[in-house]
């Protein structure tokens, strides 16, 4: 689904780049241009530019640019088409969105129209919350303040089970819309409201602040009612995706590089209150490798700060080890059993409780030490068996992270804590992270006979052919698991990258559409949707890739030597294959960029209007590719050869 075009430039026209920067970043003028200082990374003189008279913006420290639309991105660390749809709101112009076709999207037209109802209802329950003295007053006994209420949307549902079902016919809401957002519940035919008798109402918005769904307190603490009511899982709302108060932290989060984790939405308000706004909560379920790398688009740094009773304990060590797939840096807050952030707070109140954490914080490691130490007490300390237990379910933790010099760092720590020399617990890794048995075989070359054009492209199409419908549920990285089949890691990856081969790319997009409709990739099923050309050239690539070798029987059967197919390795290093050709892509696209770029600089005569916004088009493109390519190689653990211009 895509935006048309015309919309795009009515938007980009619309956008005003002082106001939309302007919101972020303190700005002065100096010249023709405006000035501040970069919100991107740290610095003490300007050198952050912003052009009116271009609609651009410029660092000169890190070499961040582009519109107003590439502004959003980078700052908010959403795509292309979310930053598209905050200024088409900001801005008041309509969207409207067609697929691959040209046909006008319905799902994404239901969608739109859901988060008007959500955005209205959350509006509803605030207003609740005005003429609600039973609230009013649970908020002043926890020390929420106005101005908190105001920034996080705080809103009231009524005591009875029909309030909002009355509200929503006078608005003339469908009762299959209200289903649809999980507002209400149906039982023999009637609806009644999802969130009632009196509660706290916590909106759950997205980093852009549409509210996606809602969280609900009872307020009643002698009340027979559930503690917690959540919405379901829908179309806008994913549990394993979101964490809530994103939309408030982000822009705290990306100036410190840290944020706080918490369990509760009152811990969150807390913390909030006390100064500390770069910080995030969970909601009570368990933390994700999705939201792992949610969090790491906006820091590198996450300070664990849950409950200190049991089950607090295992949610933190949960969560450490999601982070740690995702070579994050962790750090745990040990609380005391019975405390949880919001009751230490208003215990110890800021100054005296933030002395008191800086004193219970440690690495990961070191706390989950201190936490298997705790739990095996009662076991002699010189009980080998119990000392063994101890330390593998310490180095099951190391052997999560893949960055290089985070687990070198992690091995060191290991190390003392466990009194094991270095090298043995590096032994240990190595042996025990590969569960396939050829640990030297490397990653497949499905294209490898030949050189083509378009060799990445059409690398990742065959892989896509031969390989797609192998399932990740035995791969040794726990990161991908959460994934059915290698397509959908793929297609994730590369969600909105540019194919230049017309023919490549209506395969790739017509795989995506067969996932999205929950359909089978596999040749039998997908081949058919295509076209006789796109269907001619499938084919070709799976006579010639498919099964590219096959192996004796001897060596499984009679020499019992055990060497992994093409299709073990592919589960194994699926996501180190995807992000290779993806860089050869990214080299690929950025060298056919440079050269249009030194065509354009070597131009003798004076530029023309359009070979000047061809060559301003162009720099933003190659400075946005730039940016991937250096993400990508930071994931790979490669530098980047591409120099910067």
């Amino acid at each position: 689904m895509s935006i048309s075009s015309e919309i795009i430039e009515k938007i980009k026209h619309a956008a005003n780049i002082e106001e939309v920067v302007g919101t972020r970043v303190s700005l002065h003028r100096r010249g023709s241009n405006l000035w501040g200082l970069c919100p991107f990374h740290s610095e003490k003189t300007p050198s952050f530019s912003v052009s009116i008279q271009k609609g651009i913006f410029k660092c000169f420290g890190c070499g961040k640019g582009g519109d107003a639309i590439h502004f959003l991105m980078e700052i908010d660390r959403i795509s292309y088409v979310e930053a598209l749809e905050a200024l088409a709101e900001r801005y008041h112009i309509p969207i409207s969105y067609t697929d691959k076709e040209g046909k006008l999207s319905t799902s994404r037209s239901a969608k739109e129209k859901w988060k008007q109802i959500l955005n209205h209802v959350q509006i509803y329950y605030s207003k609740a919350l005005e003429s609600a003295p039973l609230a009013q007053d649970y908020l002043k006994k926890r020390n929420i303040s106005p101005s908190l209420v105001r920034d996080f949307r705080l809103g009231y549902a009524q005591e009875f089970k029909d309030d909002l079902v009355r509200h929503a016919r006078t608005k003339g809401y469908p009762s299959q819309d209200l289903l649809d957002t999980g507002l209400v519940l149906e039982r023999d035919g009637q609806f009644h409201d999802r969130f009632h008798g009196g509660r706290l109402i916590f909106p759950l918005q997205d980093p852009l602040g549409q509210v996606l769904g809602f969280a609900a307190r009872r307020i009643k603490e002698n009340s027979s009612l559930a503690k917690y009511v959540n919405s379901p899982e829908t179309k806008l709302y994913k549990k394993g995706y979101y964490l809530y108060g994103l939309h408030q932290a982000k822009t705290f989060m990306h100036q410190e590089q840290c944020v706080y984790l918490v369990e509760g939405y009152m811990d969150l308000l807390r913390l909030h209150q006390m100064g500390k706004k770069h910080c995030l909560a969970c909601g009570g379920t368990a933390f994700s490798i999705a939201q792992a790398r949610l969090v790491k688009r906006y820091a590198q740094k996450l300070i664990l700060f849950f409950d200190g009773d049991e089950a607090g304990i295992k949610a933190t060590l949960q969560a450490g080890d999601q982070l740690l797939r995702a070579d994050m840096e962790v750090q745990v807050v040990l609380l005391p059993k019975d405390e949880d952030p919001d009751s230490f707070f208003q215990k110890h109140g800021a100054e005296k409780g933030f002395q008191e954490i800086a004193q219970r914080t440690y690495d990961f490691f070191t706390a989950k030490w201190k936490i298997l130490e705790k739990q095996h007490q009662h076991s002699s300390s010189s009980n080998p068996l119990s000392q063994k237990t101890q330390i593998k379910e310490l180095l099951n933790s190391l052997e999560l992270i893949t960055d290089p010099v985070y687990k070198e760092l992690g091995i060191k720590v290991c190390a003392e804590l466990s009194k094991l020399e270095p090298h043995f617990i590096e032994r240990y890794l190595s042996e025990n992270t590969l569960d396939i048995p050829n640990v030297n075989q490397k990653i497949p070359s499905i294209i490898s006979k030949k050189e083509v054009k378009n060799r990445p492209e059409l690398e990742f199409i065959a892989m896509m052919l031969c390989y797609g419908e192998c399932s990740l549920r035995d791969s040794r990285h726990e990161k991908i698991k959460e994934y059915d089949l290698l397509v959908d890691l793929a297609l994730e990856e590369f969600e909105g990258f540019p194919f230049s081969d017309d023919t490549y790319k209506s395969i790739l997009e017509a795989l995506r559409e067969q996932r999205k409709a929950g359909k089978s990739s596999r040749e039998d099923d997908f081949l058919p949707t295509l076209k006789p050309e796109e269907q001619k050239v499938a084919k070709k690539i799976l006579a010639e890739y498919s099964n590219s070798y096959s192996l004796s029987k001897n060596w499984r059967e009679k020499h019992s030597i055990s060497i992994p197919t093409n299709e073990e390795i592919a589960v194994h290093q699926a996501e180190k294959w995807i992000l290779r050709i993806k860089h050869s892509l990214l080299e690929q696209l950025l060298e056919e960029k440079e050269k249009e770029l030194k065509h354009l600089d070597n131009i003798q005569t004076e530029k023309t209007s359009l070979q000047e916004k061809q060559q301003h088009n162009l720099m933003k493109e190659y400075i946005q590719l730039k940016g991937q390519h250096t993400e990508l190689c930071e994931r790979l653990g490669r530098v980047s050869a591409i120099p910067s211009r």
